[in-house]
C-alpha cells in the first residue's frame, strides 16, 4: 500500500476540541517537552484570564531564541477518542498552529 503523500517530513496536524470549541491545526511535535496554546486561542475558546496560573518562565524556541510564558492553564482537551484534562503553557505569540501537542 502506497501513501498518497510520500513526503513523510510534513507536519502532522490534528483537529481538537478545547472546552467544547473546535480547534483545527493542532500541531503534533513529539520532540517538544511541553504543550503550548496561544493567548488568542484561549480568548476564542472563552477561557477567562483568571484561569491562567501566572508564572513567568522563559523557554527555548526555534532558532535558539527564548519566549516568556504568560503562565499555565488546565484545559479539557479532546482529540479523536482521547479525552483528558491537559496542562498547556500559555504564550502570547502568533504562529501557524493553534495548539502544539508535545507531551501525552
Amino acid at each position: 500500500m502506497e501513501a498518497p503523500y510520500p513526503d513523510h517530513r510534513c507536519s502532522l496536524y490534528l483537529e481538537a476540541m478545547i472546552n467544547d470549541v473546535h480547534v483545527h491545526k493542532a500541531l503534533v511535535d513529539t520532540g517538544s517537552s511541553i504543550n503550548i496554546i496561544s493567548l488568542s486561542i484561549l480568548v476564542v475558546a472563552g477561557v477567562p484570564p483568571s484561569q491562567i496560573t501566572k508564572k513567568e518562565t522563559s523557554i527555548a524556541s526555534f532558532g535558539n531564541g527564548a519566549k516568556t510564558l504568560s503562565g499555565y492553564v488546565q484545559l479539557d482537551l479532546k482529540v479523536g477518542p482521547i479525552h483528558s484534562l491537559t496542562r498547556f503553557c500559555v504564550l502570547n505569540i502568533d504562529v501557524n498552529y493553534r495548539l502544539l501537542l508535545g507531551t501525552p
